[in-house]
């Protein structure tokens, strides 16, 4: 997805977020190289939310109400994984060995636990969703949004992230027109 699409979808969700008046008091945003330029829209559509940017190309650090951590989510199974550089995820079908490395896994519900709710979860992880979201399960209760791409890295992928979604409560809310992100919402 181009920097100008995720900005677009970014805005998009903060708009229907905004309309309905869901107010996250935490944003979680997941990805594997994602580009950083929607934390600038989270940033100010919610200055006082507490942001949690969750990426291997960023040094752990603190800025204002932004905290990046180098590290990847999962379903909490391993503690690291063989993650392809050139390729950007933990799952690669080109056979890019040279560019493998072990990183890093934690789950969105170890990272967000001391984190003020409600929750919002930005989830951009190049094949891995479904293990991220099953690592989400504690932090899905407190979250009526999150985003997620969803698209086909092998054969029928795609649908497995929506049935996931759709089996935990969720509904799609929003289908981005400029990407391949879905705007979900839980279903009360």
């Amino acid at each position: 997805m181009t920097a100008r699409a995720t900005l677009q979808t970014a805005v998009a969700c903060v708009e229907r977020m905004k309309t309905v008046g869901y107010l996250p008091a935490s944003i979680g945003v997941f990805g594997t190289g994602a580009r950083w330029n929607e934390l600038r829209v989270w940033e100010s559509s919610y200055p006082e939310a507490k942001i949690l940017g969750v990426d291997l190309r960023r040094k752990d650090r603190q800025r204002g109400n932004v905290r990046s951590v180098r590290t990847l989510a999962g379903d909490g199974s391993v503690d690291s994984v063989s993650f392809c550089w050139h390729c950007r995820s933990v799952v690669c079908t080109r056979g890019h060995w040279q560019y493998r490395a072990v990183e890093p896994v934690t789950t969105v519900d170890v990272l967000m636990t001391r984190m003020p709710k409600p929750y919002f979860l930005w989830i951009d992880v190049e094949g891995y969703e479904v293990a991220v979201l099953e690592g989400a399960k504690g932090a899905l209760q407190d979250t009526e949004y999150l985003n997620v791409e969803v698209q086909d890295y092998t054969p029928g992928y795609a649908g497995r992230i929506h049935d996931w979604l759709t089996a935990h409560g969720y509904m799609v809310d929003l289908d981005h027109q400029v990407s391949v992100d879905k705007l979900y919402r839980k279903v009360k």
